[in-house]
């Protein structure tokens, strides 16, 4: 047997401690919001204030999965153009809440969004390149292997 609370303020604790073990319920202790999804006429009209109880929650769950990138749209393998610039566009996804770092020839990666357009030397004799793009969740975690596209660009005269 449970015993009795001695003040109005434990009645009000043990009351929402009752609630957060009901099925239906979640409690955000980052947010200090209480969810009840219950359609019942049990709870009644009480309203709890969250800064007056404390409740032992679990931490939620740490993401320490990396994300995986995909480019989703690229240029041909080889890229002709009579202009001395070739403007390729690279379209790229990966988790929701994703940001992105691109990278062209080996340089350092930088931010970049999807699509991505790079503007590209054309010579007379075709020059190989490499694009990549890696994708940073919303919890830190890097893509480890940055997907890639390797291609050719000339300028035709």
């Amino acid at each position: 047997m449970t015993p009795e609370p001695e003040t109005d303020m434990e009645q009000r604790i043990t009351e929402l401690e009752d609630l957060v073990v009901r099925p239906g319920t979640y409690f955000n202790p980052q947010t200090e919001v209480l969810v009840i999804v219950d359609d019942s006429t049990s709870i009644g009209q009480s309203v709890f204030k969250v800064d007056d109880v404390s409740i032992d929650a679990a931490d939620p769950p740490t993401d320490t999965s990396a994300p995986d990138t995909t480019i989703t749209k690229r240029p041909k393998d080889s890229v002709k153009t009579p202009k001395k610039r070739a403007k390729l566009s690279f379209e790229f996804s990966s988790e929701p809440g994703s940001s992105f770092e691109c990278s062209l020839d080996g340089a350092s990666f930088e931010p970049c969004t999807s699509p991505d357009v790079e503007k590209i030397k054309a010579k007379p004799k075709a020059k190989h390149h490499e694009f990549a793009v890696r994708a940073a969740d919303a919890a830190g975690n890097v893509d480890p292997t940055p997907a890639t596209d390797e291609f050719s660009v000339k300028r035709k005269r």
